[in-house]
């Protein structure tokens, strides 16, 4: 794991996240009052720009991207800023993880894998979370948990009557 560069107060960190428990050891730190993009993204103004936080927080404490690679997310949560939970590689890299953890699915885009949309559905309805906690949850858009909720995606794992 790479070390920060820089440290980063405590209180812009705490204006920005919220920490949530992720796959990983250390939490996620999950981006709060900004609407995620179809992918579950966070874009923030930053230099009159709009740019991924993610990149955002790589650059702010390991300094510039090198030219050629990509921020991946070791958590697999797009919204997540923990720089604990980012790292640089080349979109070869990238695609082998997604491939590695499952989210390729029956669709090479998909952000979730089948065994996370069941237990969606299964949070869906037990009603006990909202679909903006539950996007914030799974990292992904609140628009996704809404098309799941219908049927309109994930069709073949949907309950049949």
């Amino acid at each position: 794991m790479r070390k920060p560069k820089q440290p980063i107060t405590f209180i812009f960190l705490a204006s920005l996240i919220e920490p949530m428990t992720g796959p990983l050891t250390t939490p996620c730190w999950i981006v709060q009052r900004y609407a995620t993009d179809k992918h579950g993204y966070i874009r923030l103004k930053w230099s009159k720009k709009r740019l991924f936080a993610h990149r955002i927080m790589y650059e702010l404490v390991f300094g510039k991207i090198p030219k050629g690679l990509v921020v991946r997310h070791t958590c697999d949560r797009p919204a997540c800023i923990n720089p604990c939970h980012l790292d640089a590689g080349t979109p070869a890299h990238n695609v082998a993880d997604r491939v590695m953890r499952g989210r390729n699915g029956r669709n090479g885009n998909a952000k979730l894998t089948e065994q996370q949309v069941l237990q969606i559905l299964t949070l869906l309805k037990e009603g006990e979370l909202s679909q903006k906690k539950l996007a914030e949850r799974f990292g992904i858009g609140r628009s996704t948990i809404a098309g799941i909720s219908r049927g309109e995606t994930w069709k073949y794992l949907q309950p049949r009557f």
